[in-house]
């Protein structure tokens, strides 16, 4: 199961002789299956032209109907500014997206989606919602949770999971996106 890459550091670390090769294999096992995920996405984005960045515009202005100023939506795709232009005028060169001038401000644009666009998100956020939910589709709801807990444990241990929990409020659960 392991991919390439992981399997050569899985092996040099076997060579090696380290003390925590189980857990080295099973942070493999985990970068490997996270890849085979995202590729799987890939894939099925590809079809309808979209990457991941454009296809999480889609669903971030699908659901701001009265649209968003640029630096908005990057803050909410998780992109740099310099990154949403270009997605932004790639969506607009594919008839999904168009800039319009702010309402309240006429210096300013937002950005919303074109009816082309809005039907795009809907189609494709369904389509990919089903196949996301069928990836651990076989799990039964305590397996389900378990993982859910274990994937939260480790990710407390990850340098971004240590820097959201410094800035979330005690008693706050949180659950990280993996991807």
């Amino acid at each position: 199961m392991l991919s390439a890459k992981n399997e050569a550091l899985y092996r040099e670390a076997e060579r090696r002789g380290r003390s925590d090769l189980r857990d080295i294999k099973l942070c493999a096992t985990v970068l490997s299956l996270a890849s085979a995920i995202e590729a799987d996405c890939a894939r099925r984005l590809s079809r309808h032209q979209l990457s991941d960045s454009k296809f999480v515009m889609l669903i971030v202005l699908h659901e701001a109907k009265d649209g968003l100023a640029p630096n908005e939506l990057a803050t909410r795709c998780g992109v740099t500014r310099a990154t949403m232009t270009g997605l932004i005028d790639g969506l607009e060169r594919d008839g999904l997206a168009r800039r319009m001038a702010d309402d309240k401000d006429r210096r300013s644009v937002k950005i919303r989606l074109s009816d082309r666009g809005e039907d795009l998100a809907r189609t494709v956020f369904d389509e990919h919602a089903e196949w996301l939910g069928s990836v651990f589709g076989r799990l039964d709801g305590a397996q389900s949770e378990l993982l859910l807990a274990l994937a939260q444990a480790v990710w407390r241990n990850t340098d971004a999971g240590r820097t959201q929990a410094d800035t979330v409020p005690d008693g706050v659960s949180i659950c990280a996106d993996f991807t």
